[in-house]
């Protein structure tokens, strides 16, 4: 991941907000109009689709009838001022017929101009395990993550001395802002600073100077509005580098500049609604050298640490310092873990602020960073009255079996040498058998065990008598052909009769399983198309580039293409109507192409598909059908029909190519010959 995705708050709370799997609505009061994301459908088990069309009455009739009145007079109390936020807890019919428990919190957004509540944003959170737990042993849990994209830049340079002219723009300029690589160059770069917005350039020139007053340190990342060439204004991400020779001298400056104008826009919004999230919606880093900070914290933060988000930026040290000094080590211990290993980071742990104690849980994904730093993605919510009941709980004997019983978690031992399996009564109910008719032996639970998984568990097994420690995550196929998700941890040790015996817990982890596999999806998947991102799409061309360097026989083509005029269907039609033609292109290339084949979202709108052992003629021949597909395919618009082309460029590997990028370089080549020839066509270029 590059370092500019932590510059774009917009999309790393977009990508926390999907991976935490949060249901967002907002609601306007005045008008009735609804907006959902597709995670809101979903906890009810149905798609936004199926509940088409959507308004406040989809919400009403899905509720329990006796939530309602409760729910309505948690709203008046809002409206009223007397409760800061709306939050209620309640059941909402799931499409199999069971109830669903729902926690339901929100916030007045914006207000009329006659002081009237407008627009209400919030969030929908399944706590229906929670629920089923705080009735028997009333203890509740939520688990939610994260993660995102970037977008093509503008790559420049400026000259050393003031006024830093610039001396380098790349020639992509021309088609995020308009102006032409000549245009962008002044022999004192005062045109740069006409261009920016009147009201940000003194606070841009404040930070410059602060930044070079300091000794240009580490990078610098602006916001600003500037004007594009045609007039509007767009929104730019500047990160800018000082570059040094070894001896310490400047030698020049080179930056970036990223169009954020969609996620600046959205920006707002998605703030409501994370702020309305029942937690700490969070990134948290770690460098090589083991310092900690705290990228984006939502504002969540200051009643569970006691702090602000801009207090925790660059030092996560003031919220270790109310960490419960029991509890210190293992949480330290617990992130260095899953630094190490970079498997996900859960734990349960105690906070004292102004001297009183309270629990939280907190859960995230971790990824390493090029510069070999540590990110997670993730949530911390209070869990205090959880917790207090769960220590209660522990007093009865009673109660802690049905605990046991709850957490579905069975012990067994078993012989290796002669087969011989002893297991609890909880594992005949991981497995799905009865205990009646089945007897507990190492054969009837290797039939078990997914085909697949069973190398894995004999080398996991082999590799415990050595180490003393059998760790293992597999799969099972229960007798009614349910595959289920385990999680096997035991220890290795001699008998008295000298046989090696393996004894520990087996533990049915499906729900986890399934929710971390889906989590890796989408972090290589475009939201809107459901192609893969740009960069999966980076990733397997140059793996598959490996691959040709080993095997010289082996043929690989590219098709790159993207809309014509496609900033006119945005003007003209809106955004909903482009991201409407953009996820059509996406049914389209997955509609024509083979299950082998890499197709991706590279940009706004811009797409590329690989082709293994594809040539040359018969890529061309797809991109044809591809870009008479994308001719054929009619939009209905409020103003009317709308019909969208596409230009597309087609390339192979070639023996000479001494990068990957000299494969990308090439097919945009093509596409580029396209535009100038007219659009609407395919240009291959040998």
């Amino acid at each position: 991941m590059s370092n500019d995705y932590l510059g774009s708050e917009s999309a790393r709370l977009q990508a926390i907000l999907t991976g935490v799997q949060v249901g967002t609505w907002e609601w306007n009061k005045q008008t009735g109009e609804t907006r959902f994301n597709e995670r809101w459908a979903d906890m009810f088990g149905y798609t936004l689709a199926e509940l088409e069309p959507i308004s406040i009455q989809t919400w009403i009739n899905l509720v329990h009838p006796d939530d309602l009145k409760r729910s309505d007079e948690a709203l008046q109390q809002h409206f009223l001022g007397t409760t800061q936020f709306y939050e209620l807890e309640v059941r909402v019919r799931h499409k199999q017929g069971h109830w669903v428990w729902i926690r339901d919190s929100g916030k007045v957004a914006t207000y009329t101009e006659s002081g009237e509540p407008e627009w209400i944003c919030g969030a929908h959170i399944d706590i229906t395990e929670a629920k089923r737990i705080e009735e028997d042993l009333r203890q509740a849990q939520e688990r939610q993550r994260f993660i995102l994209e970037s977008l093509p830049s503008i790559v420049y340079s400026q000259t050393s001395r003031e006024p830093w002219t610039n001396v380098f723009v790349s020639a992509n300029v021309q088609k995020i802002l308009g102006y032409t690589v000549e245009d962008w160059h002044s022999p004192n770069n005062e045109l740069f600073w006409q261009r920016m917005h009147p009201d940000d350039v003194d606070r841009v020139r404040r930070a410059v100077k602060h930044w070079q007053e300091q000794g240009y340190p580490n990078t610098l990342l602006q916001r600003y509005r500037f004007r594009h060439a045609d007039g509007h204004l767009v929104v730019l991400d500047d990160l800018l580098r000082a570059v040094r020779a070894e001896s310490g001298e400047l030698i020049e400056f080179i930056g970036s500049l990223t169009d954020v104008t969609a996620q600046h826009e959205a920006e707002q919004r998605l703030t409501k609604i994370a702020d309305n999230v029942h937690g700490v919606l969070y990134q948290f880093q770690m460098d090589t050298e083991g310092t900690m900070s705290f990228p984006y914290a939502s504002a969540g933060i200051e009643l569970v640490y006691g702090v602000k988000p801009e207090q925790v930026v660059a030092d996560a040290s003031v919220v270790f310092a109310v960490i419960h000094a029991g509890d210190f080590d293992r949480v330290l211990a617990a992130v260095e873990q899953s630094r190490d290993t970079l498997q996900p980071w859960e734990c349960e742990y105690r906070v004292v602020l102004d001297g009183e104690e309270s629990w939280v849980y907190g859960h995230s994904i971790p990824e390493r960073l090029d510069d070999g730093s540590t990110l997670w993605h993730g949530l911390i919510i209070d869990v205090t009255d959880r917790k207090r009941l769960e220590i209660d709980l522990e007093r009865s004997q009673v109660q802690l079996e049905a605990a046991q019983r709850i957490a579905n978690l069975g012990y067994w031992e078993a012989n290796l040498e002669t087969g011989e399996l002893m297991w609890s009564a909880t594992v005949y109910e991981i497995f799905g058998l009865d205990p009646h008719t089945v007897s507990p032996c190492v054969k009837a639970f290797r039939e078990l065990v997914h085909p697949d998984d069973l190398a894995l568990l004999d080398k996991s097994q082999e590799r415990a008598k050595k180490t003393g420690i059998h760790d293992i995550d597999h799969r099972i196929i229960r007798p009614d052909g349910q595959v289920r998700w385990v999680r096997e941890w035991a220890y290795s040790k001699t008998s008295t009769d000298g046989h090696q015996l393996l004894g520990g817990t087996v533990q049915d982890i499906t729900e986890r399983k399934e929710l971390e596999i889906l989590l890796r999806e989408q972090s290589i998947r475009d939201s809107l198309t459901g192609l893969f991102n740009r960069r999966y799409f980076t990733d397997m061309i140059e793996n598959r580039f490996r691959q040709r360097r080993r095997d010289d026989n082996s043929v690989c083509s590219i098709i790159t293409f993207d809309f014509d005029h496609f900033k006119q269907v945005n003007d003209q039609y809106g955004h909903m109507t482009g991201d409407e033609v953009l996820k059509r292109a996406g049914k389209v290339v997955k509609a024509s192409i083979r299950e082998s084949d890499i197709p991706a979202r590279t940009g706004g709108e811009e797409f590329a598909i690989m082709l293994p052992n594809t040539s040359l003629n018969d890529s061309e021949r797809l991109a044809e059908r591809l870009r008479q597909a994308m001719e054929e395919e009619l939009f209905m618009t409020t103003e009317g029909e709308l019909r969208v082309t596409v230009t597309c460029g087609v390339t192979q590997f070639h023996p000479q190519d001494e990068t990957y990028q000299d494969v990308l370089g090439r097919a945009d080549r093509a596409l580029y010959q396209g535009k100038q020839a007219g659009r609407n066509c395919v240009v291959r270029i040998d």
